[in-house]
């Protein structure tokens, strides 16, 4: 009995996408977006050092330090 099927490999290769996208999206945020002073950096090596766990970080608590136009 194989633990993995070909279908359920394709949603864990659907879900790995997902990850990806949510991730680049997450830096290409803050990239686009102004914040105070250091901020920016600061989140910018969260996301990409921390990989999705910095990007659910950003997504929670730093999008509000961005600075409103």
């Amino acid at each position: 009995m194989e633990l993995l099927s070909p279908f359920s490999l394709s949603i864990l290769e659907l879900i790995i996408i997902a990850c990806i996208l949510f991730w680049i999206w997450c830096i290409i945020d803050v990239l686009r977006n102004k914040f105070e002073e250091q901020e920016k950096m600061t989140w910018l090596m969260v996301s990409i050092v921390l990989f999705i766990p910095g990007a659910i970080l950003y997504v929670l608590f730093g999008r509000k330090y961005r600075i409103k136009n």
